[in-house]
């Protein structure tokens, strides 16, 4: 099982002051995926968020209309466990992922 963490802030400028605005868990076993979707905070449409997996996982953005499914490597990204990575993410867009 894995376990993927998403931090959001408002902006780039609000990472280096350490206060996000989301923090978002999903628990992620076998071939399930986990789906997160970032809430709206301040008006704006974009978010910077922090992905960080605790193991190697794939990754993908979606529309909030669509339910797609995440496989392994041939429509996602690979994330290494233990490191996170920065993302700007639509307001209301989905992160689906699944354990490598």
């Amino acid at each position: 099982m894995a376990n993927v963490y998403v931090t959001a802030w408002d902006s780039a400028a609000e990472v280096a002051q350490g206060d996000p605005t989301d923090f978002l868990v999903a628990v992620i076993g076998g071939a399930n995926s986990g789906k997160l979707t970032v809430q709206p905070g301040k008006p704006r449409q974009r978010k910077r968020v922090r992905i960080q997996a605790d193991a190697d996982v794939f990754i993908n953005f979606f529309s909030d209309n669509d339910d797609p499914t995440v496989t392994n490597g041939t429509d996602a990204m690979p994330l290494g466990a233990d490191n996170p990575e920065y993302h700007d993410m639509e307001v209301g867009r989905l992160l689906k992922a699944i354990a490598r």
